[in-house]
C-alpha cells in the first residue's frame, strides 16, 4: 500500500510552488499575450465593418453625385442644343431677311432698268417712226416733183 510520509509533502509543496512559478512565468504571459492578440483582433475586424461601411456610404453618395452630374449634363446638353437651335433660326431668319431685302432691291432695280429701257425703245420708235415718215415724205416729194 501506499504510505503518505514527509517526502510526499514536500514533492506535492514543491509541485505545487513549480506549478504556481510555471504560472508566473510562462502561463500568465502567454494568456496576457493571447488576451491581447484577441483584442487587436476584435479591433481590427471592427475597424473593418466600419471602414466598410464608410465605403459603402461613401460608394453610395459617388453613386449619387454621379447620377446627379449625369442629369446636369444632360440637362446642360439639352439646353445648349435648345439654345444652338434657337441661334441658328435666328441666323437663318436673319439670312432669309436679308437675301428678300436684297430681292426686293434687285426687283426695284430690275423694274426701273425695264422702266428705263421702254422710254427708250419708245423713243427709238419715235425717231424711227419720224425718221421713216421723213424719208417717206421725201421719197414722196421726190417722186412728185
Amino acid at each position: 500500500m501506499l504510505s503518505f510520509d514527509a517526502t510526499f509533502l514536500i514533492i506535492m509543496v514543491s509541485f505545487v510552488l513549480f506549478m504556481m512559478a510555471l504560472k508566473a512565468m510562462l502561463f500568465d504571459p502567454i494568456q496576457r499575450i493571447k488576451q491581447h492578440r484577441a483584442d487587436t483582433l476584435l479591433q481590427a475586424a471592427e475597424a473593418e465593418a466600419a471602414a466598410l461601411a464608410r465605403s459603402e456610404t461613401l460608394a453610395a453618395e459617388c453613386q449619387a453625385k454621379l447620377t446627379q452630374a449625369h442629369q446636369r449634363s444632360q440637362q446642360l446638353i439639352a439646353e445648349s442644343r435648345a439654345k444652338a437651335q434657337a441661334e441658328a433660326q435666328k441666323r437663318l431668319d436673319e439670312a432669309r431677311k436679308q437675301a428678300q431685302d436684297a430681292l426686293q432691291v434687285k426687283m426695284a432695280e430690275l423694274s426701273n432698268w425695264q422702266a428705263s429701257t421702254q422710254q427708250a425703245l419708245k423713243a427709238e420708235q419715235s425717231r424711227l417712226a419720224t425718221h421713216l415718215i421723213q424719208q417717206l415724205h421725201a421719197q414722196q416729194t421726190a417722186s412728185v416733183s
